[in-house]
């Protein structure tokens, strides 16, 4: 069986059928649903993806959509959403940040999750994501994951109820994803102490060295301009904490009895969510 598309099989199975040239071609004809095509066929949903993956008969869309699959799959096994499910020993996390120099940022724990997870695959699983979704894969999570793939995914009665929240400075120089399910009264703060405030720092470090880089009367162009967009990130940044120190002295948490959608109502108060959330507002307004 082919491994390399393992994460595209919706339901998996131990069945063995012998594929017929029969099979194979009515089901590389067929645009249709991987279980209906099963059943009319009368083989598991694994043998039909199989059939699929080894023609190469995804489309980008569908692709796209696998490749999400798998990392809402990863993501949900770093916050610990399914640790052990599978026996594997999986460093569940708090927050996962973009960008992380002082510590492991989300890309690096993402492909150390997948290698515990899909060890067959560990060697292409980089590759076979940025393929299947059209762009480098850490791009997308930050860019494309919370708004055109978790909220639309996570919905209930129409309305959207996203467990992996996107956090973003205004200008999005910080990034991060915490999950609601683990929010209590110390998620802010060790999103201060332990996140931002060493961002800040970072960020305050190479300032400083490339002030003095560009002492001269004729500094680097290259250097100016970097030494402007530090300077934008950093006063980002700092906005951010700003915002953050006011959530902790307003105490804001999550109270699980008013549900999630009433949760993402009271902290985009202070606009701090992914910038596509406003988009997908339609039940209230600020």
């Amino acid at each position: 069986m082919n491994q390399k598309f393992e994460y595209l099989k919706h339901v998996p199975t131990s069945d063995d059928e012998d594929l017929s040239q029969e099979l194979i071609d009515s089901v590389s004809k067929s645009t249709g649903d991987v279980l209906e095509l099963a059943d009319e066929n009368g083989v598991s949903p694994y043998t039909i993806v199989n059939i699929r993956a080894e023609g190469d008969l995804y489309s980008s869309d569908e692709r796209s959509a696998a490749a999400g699959r798998l990392i809402s799959y990863l993501i949900g096994s770093l916050f610990g959403r399914w640790t052990g499910t599978n026996g594997q020993n999986i460093t569940t996390q708090e927050i996962l940040m973009f960008g992380a120099s002082h510590s492991e940022g989300i890309r690096d724990q993402l492909i150390k999750c997948a290698s515990e997870l899909l060890p067959q695959e560990a060697n292409q699983i980089e590759s076979e994501l940025n393929k299947n979704l059209g762009m480098d894969y850490d791009e997308w999570l930050k860019n494309n994951f919370f708004q055109d793939h978790h909220c639309s995914d996570y919905r209930r009665r129409g309305q959207r109820i996203p467990i992996y929240w996107q956090l973003e400075s205004p200008n999005r120089a910080f990034s991060c994803y915490i999950y609601y399910h683990n929010i209590d009264q110390n998620t802010l703060p060790k999103l201060r102490g332990q996140y931002i405030d060493p961002r800040i720092e970072e960020l305050e470090n190479e300032l400083e060295t490339l002030n003095a880089q560009t002492k001269d009367s004729d500094p680097d162009k290259e250097l100016l301009k970097r030494k402007e967009k530090l300077q934008n990130d950093l006063d980002d940044v700092r906005e951010f904490r700003d915002t953050i120190d006011e959530m902790i002295d307003d105490g804001v948490t999550v109270d699980v009895e008013n549900g999630i959608w009433e949760n993402i109502k009271e902290w985009d108060r202070y606009e701090v969510f992914e910038t596509g959330l406003p988009k997908l507002k339609s039940s209230y307004s600020r």
